[in-house]
């Protein structure tokens, strides 16, 4: 009798084993054994989920909801927009493990009147972060467009009547802003602005924080960010005309040029 106990005992045993071995935390989206990662832009063949991306238009804390309404800022000045245009390529998605997966090919033109932008089929698993580039790498910068769908057709987006020989703006921002020390200019005050900035010195990576989501097999995942366009006016002195209306090809080599350059990873924020 103690010998057949013993012998049950271990038989349940190893039948536990195999069934722990064999079973998988149904919150884990990836699928077992899944290498889901690529060094280069490699179209992925594995299961996959879709992932969009929410890009809406702020100023500081305040949701743009469209074109040429005023807003006012934290320290009370007033702003509006006409066009909010910029590039998005060259995104990266960073696993919970530190891996990183590089989306192939995907260009987004971001508008004043959009907020959702496709990012495509995207290895399922456990992201912790997301990078990218605002603008055209040198290859790109010098194509023109393959078609008339192609993102690079959109003429606001030129320099002049074609696309090449200048390459493209990759960000094309218009409207108007109170220009005042004292941002207490009324409506009809306010001064036109236009920037239209381009070329490989204001190609800029934008790194995000830290920010947890998973994207699950056929399903549709949203990551939800904003562009706090007043970010884009920091240090920027608003007093000098000349500070409003900037072109990469036209005046190169502006200092003012520099300082938005360097104000653009800050416009990116999560959205809560």
């Amino acid at each position: 009798m103690k010998i057949f106990n013993y012998q049950s005992l271990v038989f349940t045993s190893i039948i536990c084993i195999f069934i722990i071995a064999g079973c998988k935390d149904k919150n884990d989206p990836s699928p077992s054994g899944l290498t889901d990662t690529t060094t280069t832009e490699q179209p992925y063949t594995g299961p996959t989920g879709f992932l969009r991306l929410h890009l809406h238009n702020y100023i500081d804390q305040e949701e743009v909801l469209g074109p040429n309404e005023i807003y006012t800022n934290n320290a009370g000045r007033k702003i509006s927009f006409s066009r909010t245009n910029l590039f998005i390529s060259k995104i990266e998605l960073i696993k919970k493990d530190g891996s990183v997966y590089k989306v192939p090919g995907k260009i987004i033109l971001k508008n004043v009147d959009e907020d959702t932008y496709d990012i495509g089929d995207v290895p399922p698993g456990f992201y912790k972060s997301i990078r990218f580039y605002v603008g055209l790498d040198e290859e790109t910068n010098k194509k023109s467009p393959s078609s008339a769908t192609d993102v690079l057709s959109n003429q606001s987006m030129w320099y002049g009547s074609a696309a090449q020989p200048d390459g493209y703006s990759f960000i094309n921002f218009e409207g108007k802003i109170d220009t005042t020390a004292n941002a207490d200019a009324p409506e009809e005050n306010m001064q036109p602005f236009s920037y239209k900035l381009g070329t490989s010195k204001n190609f800029k990576q934008v790194v995000m924080p830290e920010y947890e989501y998973a994207v699950i097999v056929n399903k549709t995942q949203f990551l939800h960010l904003y562009l706090d366009w007043n970010q884009f006016f920091r240090n920027v002195p608003l007093n000098n005309k000349a500070n409003l209306n900037v072109s990469s090809i036209e005046v190169p080599a502006k200092d003012i040029e520099t300082i938005i350059g360097n104000n653009i990873a800050s416009m990116f924020k999560y959205e809560e």
